[in-house]
């Protein structure tokens, strides 16, 4: 009897012990999880900023895409202007 006794509360103690064991992976698991939530948390505005960035950087781009299409002329304007400074500086001399 008392040998059952000492094997039972022997097993007893092996239960406790899984049981704390247990008990503190899981909160050490919950933990975890917390930080990664936090984690994900940063890491989705963060995503959202950069996002955000490229989109202004590329209608930024468009603009001066724009504005250079503007400026820019078409090849026979430009010479028309070339032989008008030319026939100018001409007529000037005379």
């Amino acid at each position: 009897m008392d040998e059952m006794q000492a094997k039972l509360a022997k097993e007893t103690k092996k239960m406790e012990v899984a049981e704390r064991r247990r008990k503190l992976e899981l909160e050490g698991y919950g933990s975890d999880l917390s930080a990664m939530k936090k984690k994900l948390v940063f890491y989705q505005k963060f995503i959202a900023k950069i996002k955000k960035a490229v989109d202004e950087d590329k209608g930024a781009q468009d603009d001066v895409i724009e504005m250079s299409e503007d400026d820019e002329q078409p090849e026979e304007n430009r010479l028309s202007e070339r032989s008008n400074e030319n026939d100018d500086d001409n007529n000037g001399n005379q």
